[in-house]
């Protein structure tokens, strides 16, 4: 009797994150390339392949225009995580929701999504640009959710004041310090 041999090559995307490392960076913008013409189910095994491997998925290099088929819709969603400020009727000094939320316009209400997606993590790193404004009206948005604040450790060498507003937002961090957010720099989350 014959035995038959069924082997298959690896797929384009396959074979790129085969030759990736636990804790490397893969740009979404490579694997959005890699991924265009398949389906749904090939995009979620390549997200799949990419937790189970520890890699991580830089979506600030996914082309921001619509369209692109299965792999370029969700590969969007996990970028929209992080996208504020995207409606132009309102500003968004936090990453939750407008400062003037609008009735009309369900993107500028508090984003449940993206704090349902914190809850999930036992350490949240905060940083950002501008400390006296941005991250700070952030950490306030959280302050109704006591459970994410104590997640938080504020990276303070990662961020910055504008300049003349340094004091501005000193309360909000004093706040977040009494609900159990951490202060800490980068250098200590290396030698952790």
């Amino acid at each position: 009797m014959n035995d038959l041999d069924f082997s298959f090559e690896d797929s384009p995307w396959e074979a790129f994150l085969r030759t990736k490392r636990a804790g490397d960076t893969v740009s979404a913008a490579n694997l959005l390339t890699m991924l265009e013409e398949e389906n749904e189910q090939v995009v979620e095994d390549a997200l799949q392949a990419l937790e189970d491997g520890g890699l991580n998925l830089n979506v600030f290099d996914l082309p921001k225009a619509s369209g692109g088929g299965e792999a370029a819709l969700r590969l969007r969603q996990e970028a929209q995580l992080v996208e504020k400020g995207l409606n132009p009727s309102t500003e968004f000094f936090g990453a939750f929701r407008a400062n003037i939320p609008l009735d009309y316009a369900a993107d500028t209400k508090f984003n449940m999504k993206l704090k349902d997606e914190l809850e999930s993590y036992d350490v949240i790193w905060l940083a950002g640009e501008a400390k006296s404004h941005c991250v700070a009206n952030t950490l306030r948005q959280l302050f109704d959710y006591p459970e994410v604040v104590q997640r938080l450790v504020i990276l303070e060498d990662c961020m910055g004041n504008i300049s003349g507003c340094e004091d501005l937002a000193i309360p909000i961090y004093e706040k977040a310090a009494r609900m159990g957010a951490r202060f800490e720099t980068s250098e200590s989350l290396l030698f952790a």
